[in-house]
């Protein structure tokens, strides 16, 4: 009995844990439902009461309790009482098994995942001390009339003793590609961000289409994945405008008509030299080369 009533357990936790209820358990073994109901019950309330990530000295140490619990419970069991008294000690068997079974479900569980980095949301700021722009290293861009990227959101990874995510939503959130071959840079967002030695850029992409000049068909473009991440430190610092540029460029997989665009870290950074390409509407600075690594706040926003 103890060792149908275990396999049924772990049986019926596995079942909860991909969405089922606690009735279809009990449903299905209507035997052990009397003793099912509270430990499944007793499991999902703890499950979302606690928020804690046990320590490996917790896990033994109520690991050695919960296998304690189950030698006792079965000790008591084997003996041999009168009904009436195996009725009556019912309770008492198992208020310390279930006990040791909650908290081991609680380590079972696992409760919560790892910790994520915490979010701050950076709002735009013409005046603020950093500007992302979006360039295209030149390879098979000429395949193309036009190359429009959407871009959703930009995250960055401030590191240090507490690493935290910065992330902002593009004011310009559709670029042409084909508008910023070469050291063309395209600026999607201005605004403040903490000070600090970043390391990791994420650029979450929507959409991208092309048509090409051959056939001016719309293609199929394809991304490594939604998320195109790049991993190149760079600092950030108060009074100073940082500009950061993230390069990509589309390239031919072969003679297959496949394209792929993916980001060039050798091009990306805050020490590029770039031309700024302004949004649509505003004269480009096509005879003005300028540098990605630092420049004076309060200029950065007019060039």
């Amino acid at each position: 009995m103890k060792d149908r009533l275990d396999k049924i357990i772990d049986e019926c936790i596995d079942r909860i844990n991909r969405g089922e209820s606690i009735e279809n358990c009990l449903t299905d073994f209507p035997e052990y439902s009397e003793a099912l109901e509270p430990l499944l019950s007793a499991m999902l309330k703890t499950k979302t009461a606690y928020c804690f990530t046990p320590s490996v000295q917790a896990k033994n140490l109520h690991r050695q309790r919960f296998n304690a619990a189950l030698v006792a419970s079965r000790e008591r069991r084997e003996r041999k009482r009168p009904l009436v008294n195996w009725i009556l000690g019912w309770s008492k068997v198992w208020a310390p098994v279930a006990a040791a079974i909650v908290i081991a479900l609680v380590v079972y569980f696992g409760l919560r995942p790892a910790p994520m980095p915490p979010v701050m949301i950076a709002q735009p700021n013409a005046e603020g001390n950093f500007a992302f722009l979006v360039s295209d290293e030149v390879n098979a861009i000429g395949d193309f009339q036009e190359l429009d990227l959407s871009i959703s959101k930009v995250t960055l990874h401030l590191g240090g003793d507490e690493e935290k995510r910065i992330e902002f939503r593009p004011e310009v959130q559709t670029v042409n590609l084909t508008d910023l071959q070469g050291n063309r840079a395209q600026e999607i967002w201005r605004g403040d961000i903490p000070d600090g030695e970043y390391n990791k850029v994420f650029l979450e992409v929507s959409q991208v289409s092309g048509v090409l000049w051959d056939s001016e068909e719309q293609v199929e473009i394809k991304l490594p994945s939604g998320k195109l991440q790049i991993l190149k430190p760079f600092n950030v610092e108060s009074g100073e405008l940082t500009n950061f540029v993230y390069d990509l460029t589309v390239v031919e997989a072969g003679k297959s008509g496949q394209y792929i665009l993916k980001p060039q870290i050798g091009q990306s950074g805050t020490d590029q030299d770039f031309v700024r390409v302004k949004s649509e509407g505003q004269p480009e600075d096509n005879d003005k080369p300028q540098k990605t690594n630092k420049g004076k706040k309060s200029s950065g926003a007019s060039q």
